[in-house]
């Protein structure tokens, strides 16, 4: 950190400021992308891109290329200081040549003037750069490069960009076609840079080269006098990719940050002491897991080799969860820390990816589920439109008709039904049942919007519409929910010319017109026809992979060989279950100071220090003479009828265990 070009400066706004910004980055963002201003070769800082979809682009170019036998050669160009260096007239000669209201225009051009660099006691003014820290700081280097992007490099050349992770894809039929096949691009991005005041940073720029086919000639890749360094396989966007796309310098890479994070928490906690073994699993679930499920929907194949690697990644982890010798086996390590194989996760996972971006009918649970049944792209809203549908909590004296309403699922199937009471008199009722595949969350949903239908349809002014779930309500209220079914609503409210109040009533305390929205609820799950088809959003699409996910590993667990120790206690798979404890999850496994298991992976004898021939774990719980004190203390009189998964689950017995294996 000696040069100045390694320090970042952040644009500090106060509290007002930024306000303004996150509004006017809104707005910007709306016009760009409803208008289509921006290019289809951005993918970051904007709504419904992602990585993911910037990788899956260039498997896309490269399958392409590969079809007709053509090999893909991607060029990463990294440009110095990108964001500092951005000139503020040439941004606003941008932002005025594309159709912006004026008022978003003027604001822009304010907010990149009068700003200064603060330095200690040094203060100097400066027009170059754009607002790091500030919502509209990315948006307004979108702007700033769409030009390039937008330019039209030939058929067998395509460009694109992650912020200012800019990569130049070509395919040929052989590797010394890229030579020249490259230097127009370069060129042209090279003239780009020098006109727009930026710099490329040669020693950065990489390329590499990807075929099925084995290459010997690197081809020289060069912008001027400067040679692009060749890398058989490069990082972008968080993946490693190599040259045959078998994604093992990737798995590997985890495996190397993998280590590196269990040695970090080495530090913090050890077998006998350190952070409660459901903290670990929190940290293991939301870092060490993520970490290596990300870019799933690119790298993972269900290859064989891929599946024993990602149970190697897994490992480490649930060794520290529960604390158990390195012994035991992985899949016993899963049931003990109750977390799911990553081969299966893996698996049931991608079908998320072959709907969402191959568009591709999967089956899920049993349930087939079509591609264009389920809406992934959030819509762009007008900003100023988003509106917040308030309530309240119901109280007797109400004036106006009131409608309750409610959901219900019995036996999987869904019903729900609002009914009308006016001077405590019930004057209508609905019922109907919707698809199987939703939860009850929208048969909820699905209640109130047949209540608004009949409140707008009959007229009915103040109509109470009376819902015991909060979460329908709190969905409501949130600006940012942009649920389809979320949105009719809201339209159907604020179009009604009469008014409507949502009010929320506790569930089950009695109250007669709640009441009797719950049992016509009940009544259309028993109808054999569908009255409401709602199509399955993704939530209820990723709740049924979880319960397949968990399917497949009781399968697993019941059949397998391994483990058979920890089976006999623990049959049953389960997510919330966290065995952490070092001591008991030696009897639990077997794995540990007992005399048997030293026998058998060390050689040493295996009979008990009271004669017995064989120290195990049922020698150890009902008979040695040695721990009858142990027993008479902690378990129960009748211990020798109880079986061992009650007198190690029980918190007193499991006390007086953990004892004698600390002893032992």
């Amino acid at each position: 950190m000696d040069h100045p070009s390694h320090f970042r400066p952040i644009c500090l706004l106060p509290c007002w400021g930024k306000v303004l910004d996150k509004l006017i980055a809104e707005r910007l963002s709306y016009h760009l992308e409803s208008d289509h201003i921006l290019s289809e070769n951005q993918f970051g800082f904007r709504k419904n891109r992602s990585t993911v979809l910037a990788l899956q682009n260039i498997l896309d170019f490269h399958e392409e290329g590969s079809n007709s036998k053509q090999m893909t050669c991607l060029i990463s160009i990294d440009m110095s200081n990108t964001f500092n260096a951005v000139d503020w007239n040439l941004l606003n000669k941008k932002i005025q040549s594309i159709n912006l209201p004026k008022y978003i225009v003027s604001i822009i051009q304010h907010f990149l003037s009068e700003r200064q660099v603060c330095l200690h006691d040094q203060t100097k003014k400066y027009n170059r750069g754009i607002p790091q820290g500030s919502s509209l700081g990315p948006i307004l280097w979108n702007v700033f490069i769409n030009d390039l992007l937008q330019k039209d490099f030939g058929p067998n050349i395509k460009i694109q960009a992650f912020a200012d992770d800019i990569l130049l894809m070509l395919k040929a039929p052989a590797t010394d076609c890229f030579t020249n096949n490259s230097k127009e691009a370069l060129s042209t991005i090279d003239s780009w840079t020098r006109e727009n005041l930026m710099t490329i940073n040669h020693s950065k720029s990489v390329f590499s080269i990807f075929s099925r086919k084995r290459f010997t000639h690197i081809p020289s890749i060069k912008l001027g006098n400067n040679r692009f360094q060749f890398q058989p396989h490069f990082k972008y966007l968080g993946l490693v990719i190599d040259s045959k796309l078998l994604w093992n310098h990737h798995l590997n890479s985890i495996q190397d940050k993998m280590h590196s994070l269990q040695q970090k928490l080495y530090r913090i906690t050890r077998a006998t002491w350190g952070l409660n073994p459901s903290v670990k699993k929190e940290i293991f679930l939301k870092v060490i897991n993520r970490i290596i499920l990300y870019g799933h929907e690119i790298w993972y194949k269900g290859k064989v080799k891929q599946n024993v690697k990602t149970g190697q990644l897994q490992r480490s982890g649930l060794i520290n969860i529960t604390k158990s010798y390195r012994t035991v086996s992985t899949e016993a390590l899963q049931v003990l820390a109750g977390v799911p194989p990553l081969d299966i996760q893996l698996k049931h996972l991608h079908k998320i990816h072959l709907i969402k971006l191959r568009r591709s009918q999967v089956t899920i649970n049993g349930l087939t589920i079509q591609p264009n049944s389920i809406t992934f792209r959030k819509p762009f809203l007008k900003p100023w439109t988003k509106t917040a549908i308030n309530w309240n909590n119901f109280s007797d004296n109400m004036q106006g008709t009131l409608i309750y309403t409610d959901g219900s699922k019995i036996n999987d199937r869904v019903g729900g039904a609002f009914v009308v009471l006016e001077q405590d008199k019930e004057t209508y009722s609905q019922t109907f049942r919707l698809s199987d595949s939703v939860k009850v969350f929208m048969a909820e949903l699905a209640a109130i919007e047949k209540a608004l239908d009949f409140a707008i349809e009959y007229s009915k002014s103040p109509a109470n519409i009376i819902s015991d779930s909060r979460s329908v309500l709190l969905a409501l209220e949130n600006l940012n929910n942009l649920d389809p079914s979320i949105l009719n609503i809201k339209d159907k409210i604020l179009n009604y010319t009469g008014q409507v109040r949502l009010f929320w009533i506790k569930a089950h305390v009695g109250h007669m017109g709640n009441e009797r929205a719950d049992v016509l609820a009940k009544e259309p799950t028993t109808n054999p026809d569908i009255q409401h088809p709602t199509v399955a959003n993704f939530h209820f699409i990723k709740q049924l992979i979880k319960k397949e996910i968990l399917a497949e590993w009781q399968d697993r667990w019941s059949n397998s060989t391994k483990g058979r120790e920890v089976f006999l206690l623990l049959p049953r798979v389960n997510v919330t279950r966290v065995q952490g404890d070092f001591y008991v999850n030696q009897l639990i496994s077997g794995h540990g100071a007992l005399a048997a298991y030293q026998h058998r992976f060390f050689g040493k004898a295996a009979d008990c220090t009271c004669g017995h021939t064989l120290e195990d774990r049922k020698h150890l719980i009902y008979d040695c003479p040695q721990w009858d004190n142990f027993r008479l203390k902690f378990f129960p009189t009748n211990f020798k009828a109880a079986s061992i998964d009650l007198l190690i689950f029980n918190n007193k017995s499991r006390n007086g265990l953990r004892e004698v294996v600390q002893v032992i």
